[in-house]
């Protein structure tokens, strides 16, 4: 993942902003916050008694949330801070009720469609990435064959292709 975080630098320079085309050659922003403290990271990983995977937690070092490939309002990725993480599982959680899997840590919003890709954590190491579509519920929730930092790799080769729907 080292290679991709790096990348994601480079493309952004200090401002950790810029401009990118997607896979339909569109133009599209990249806008990453700057990493968060180990204080925030831990706080984060605490609420979900520390079950957040280690890849996800040294991209949080890195940048704490951000948006890829985002176009205005009508799509793109954005990848949850320590803060919108803890928010955005908490909303569903309420709106789910009974039907929330406690397993489930979603930490990527669609933009545009409303769903998401989430950690289905099976004990504090193993988890496989889930596709959370926002229209069924969480247990006929799609698992998805690769980790958080194939997620990303991907996401980047694929220019911005959800590429786990095609």
């Amino acid at each position: 993942m080292k290679q991709y975080l790096d990348l994601i630098y480079k493309s952004l320079g200090e401002e950790l902003t810029g401009e990118v085309y997607t896979f339909e050659n569109i133009v599209s922003f990249i806008a990453m916050n700057k990493g968060a403290s180990s204080i925030e990271i831990t706080d984060c990983d605490f609420h979900f008694a520390g079950r957040l995977p280690v890849d996800y937690k040294l991209f949080l070092t890195c940048f704490n949330g951000g948006t890829l490939y985002g176009v205005d309002d009508l799509s793109g990725f954005k990848l949850l801070s320590t803060d919108e993480i803890v928010q955005h599982n908490e909303f569903h959680k309420l709106h789910f009720g009974d039907d929330w899997d406690d397993n489930v840590i979603l930490f990527c919003q669609c933009i545009g469609d409303g769903d998401y890709v989430g950690f289905q954590v099976t004990n504090n190491i193993e988890y496989q990435l889930v596709d959370c579509f926002g229209e069924v519920l969480p247990s006929n929730w799609a698992l998805l064959d690769m980790k958080f930092d194939d997620f990303i790799e991907r996401l980047m080769k694929e220019k911005g292709r959800k590429y786990w729907l095609v």
